[in-house]
């Protein structure tokens, strides 16, 4: 799945570098086509889904890939190619991901375009992905600050960095 993860921002990397990425809604459009068509038929991408953790509150993250009845990878994304990325808050809700045990509703009935009664769950290894596009010299493109705040989970933390800026 990690290299799944790759090769789908290696390809976001590319559109980006030919000025296909303009906003964090394409750049979440890209990273779900490219990575849709990497995994397992039966796994499912979907985007933005508002899901409610008991005693935390209601949480939108930016992409989930689902497996059977469990959350395999949750994503929070950050395009602010232009200037420094506030990324913080991003990382903190993938820390609640990795420690929520509550089930939740994720798929609509396409019939009625209500939730389906299946619920799901963060799988207890479920990985825990952070992609950005941001400047070169910001704390939130630099790979190495991010694995030493996500330390704890680092095993399951995928840093996606395009940093922006660097003159070659």
């Amino acid at each position: 799945m990690k290299d799944n993860f790759q090769r789908a921002w290696s390809l976001t990397q590319d559109a980006y570098a030919r000025s296909r990425i303009n906003s964090e809604r394409t750049l979440q459009a890209l990273l779900y086509s490219s990575l849709s068509s990497l995994l397992e038929p039966a796994d499912i991408v979907i985007c933005e889904p508002s899901i409610v953790l008991q005693n935390k509150g209601q949480y939108i993250p930016d992409m989930l890939v689902i497996r059977g009845d469990e959350v395999i990878a949750a994503v929070e994304l950050k395009f602010v190619p232009h200037h420094y990325p506030h990324f913080r808050d991003d990382l903190e809700k993938l820390k609640t991901y990795a420690h929520s045990r509550d089930h939740f509703h994720l798929l609509l009935d396409p019939n009625t375009g209500c939730f389906t009664d299946r619920q799901f769950n963060f799988a207890p290894d479920c990985l825990l992905v952070f992609g950005v596009v941001g400047q070169h010299d910001s704390e939130a493109a630099h790979e190495q600050t991010l694995l030493d705040l996500m330390r704890e989970y680092k095993n399951r933390f995928i840093p996606l960095v395009l940093q922006v800026g660097i003159q070659r």
